[in-house]
């Protein structure tokens, strides 16, 4: 499977590169990262027995083939294809398990002018694409505001302020979407985007359970509004964003739509960014109750240091539950953040990292306590 992963990448890169040479005018590019780390962590089993003493080596990586070109009438059109490895969900064919070692994250083509941006294609939602993440240290990708990284062993999948793109799985964020960008004028871009329920693609997608494109759901609509602008030394970003999904009462007993809000704001001066953003969520997954996350964080570059520290809240109300990674249910999670990165050098930069994850209101009576774990990590990154 490893090998024909490789294949499949060599054989994208020679079709970019002959498409690149079949239309000159076309500009062709490449663009990604690799971000690799070395963790390690004690996971407190309260409940379960002794604490586990866990060694990874983490991953995170994408390489995105993106194109453009200026049409005689003046508009631009683009298309983007980028894909990350080793990130998609384990199936069992014929009774082998198989991993999808190519995961398809942005692939779409775009038409734009003077009227903003139309696209067409897998993206993640309008509202997500505008959000205000928190600060936080940097390292690498492993954050703790954003659904392509997880807070580790006995943490939660996809625990981000950005409510629209994250059901509780970092898989659910991309579909087949119809959007639209304004301009940016006097700061402020406004952004609205179309999903229908069908979706023919999943099914190279490897994905075993779609949010949508699936027929649990139809018709999201998200809409999202961001304004950053700087004054001087002070600057100011922040965001607002709002999704429905239209349940289908056939498939979902209780007929509930998703409809998930979130927004967020930064400030900035003098090497500062201090920031704080909020998401909430509702769907059938989530039965009656409510699904909360919250976020601060700060952080501080001077030269080629960054240092930083972030904290996330997931808390849920009624019978909702989170799921944990280890197969606990809880009905709060915390999640604090400490690091620090060095530039090495253009793309190049080196860091290291502390989190410690506590997950408290087990929702199994009499099981006691709930994991709590602390990690560490040292991280190295290259971008391109």
């Amino acid at each position: 499977m490893i090998t024909r992963s490789i294949a499949a990448a060599v054989a994208i890169a020679t079709l970019t590169a002959g498409a690149a040479h079949a239309a000159e005018d076309f500009e062709i590019g490449i663009s990604g990262f690799l971000h690799n780390a070395v963790s390690a962590q004690d996971v407190y089993n309260n409940s379960r027995g002794p604490k586990e003493d866990n060694f990874s080596v983490l991953s995170d990586n994408l390489i995105s083939f993106n194109g453009s070109t200026v049409l005689d009438n003046g508009l631009k059109a683009t298309a983007v294809a980028g894909f990350s490895f080793a990130r998609g969900a384990t199936s069992t064919v014929g009774g082998t398990e198989s991993q999808n070692n190519i995961y398809k994250e942005e692939i779409y083509v775009g038409l734009g002018g003077s009227f903003g941006e139309f696209n067409i294609g897998r993206r993640r939602d309008a509202a997500a694409l505008l959000h205000t993440f928190i600060p936080s240290a940097g390292v690498g990708t492993f954050g703790v505001d954003d659904a392509r990284t997880s807070s580790f062993v006995s943490g939660v999948m996809g625990m981000t302020t950005a409510a629209s793109i994250s059901d509780g799985s970092a898989l659910n964020e991309y579909a087949n979407r119809v959007q639209y960008f304004t301009p940016r004028i006097e700061g402020l871009q406004l952004a609205a985007s179309f999903t229908p329920d069908s979706n023919p693609d999943d099914a190279n997608s490897n994905i075993t359970t779609p949010r949508y494109n699936s027929p649990g759901y139809k018709n999201e609509v998200a809409v999202g509004g961001n304004y950053a602008r700087q004054f001087g030394d002070f600057g100011l970003q922040g965001s607002v964003g709002y999704e429905l999904g239209q349940s289908n009462s056939g498939i979902i007993a209780n007929g509930r739509d998703s409809e998930a809000i979130q927004s967020g704001l930064r400030l900035s001066a003098h090497g500062f960014t201090v920031g704080a953003a909020y998401g909430q969520l509702k769907s059938a997954a989530y039965a009656s109750g409510k699904d909360r996350r919250f976020g601060a964080g700060a952080k501080y570059e001077t030269g080629p240091w960054g240092m930083g520290v972030s904290y996330l809240q997931r808390k849920v109300s009624k019978q909702t539950v989170i799921q944990l990674q280890n197969g606990e249910q809880a009905r709060q999670s915390h999640l604090w953040e400490a690091g620090a990165t060095y530039a090495l050098g253009p793309g190049v930069s080196t860091g290291a990292g502390v989190y410690y994850n506590d997950n408290v209101d087990n929702q199994v009576p009499g099981s006691g306590k709930l994991d709590d774990s602390l990690t560490g990590l040292v991280n190295l990154s290259v971008n391109f």
